[in-house]
């Protein structure tokens, strides 16, 4: 099943330039609004799983075109299921599309396909 629900997330460029380490500079700043992103990715394609707060990190910047884009980050999570001695834990990304437009940076990005189970049995 595919959720198709696009999120938008508009960040100020301030005094960082329309390039890639301005658009960089731009997130590092923001990842707090960043991520929200990241814990519903995390929660949403590993059951029951948390993102590690201050963990994400920028994974690649590219350009499609001057003012438009994609951007990943990485995040780690955490699961923990209902006993101490019973945890995993590992590295995920979350994509963005970004787009710059008025002196902001917009990011966009939708909601994971939750993985299969099938093969884990």
């Amino acid at each position: 099943m595919t959720v198709s629900t696009d999120r938008l997330i508009q960040l100020p460029l301030g005094d960082s330039s329309p390039d890639r380490s301005g658009i960089a500079a731009c997130v590092e700043r923001n990842f707090d609004a960043c991520a929200t992103a990241a814990s519903l990715w995390a929660r949403l394609h590993y059951e029951h799983a948390a993102y590690v707060e201050n963990s994400l990190s920028i994974r690649d910047i590219s350009f499609r075109s001057e003012t438009e884009g994609s951007l990943s980050l990485n995040f780690d999570w955490l699961q923990q299921d209902g006993c101490s001695d019973i945890c995993r834990d590992g590295r995920g990304h979350v994509d963005f599309q970004f787009r710059i437009s008025n002196e902001q940076l917009e990011l966009t990005w939708s909601l994971p396909e939750r993985p299969g189970t099938a093969d884990e049995f």
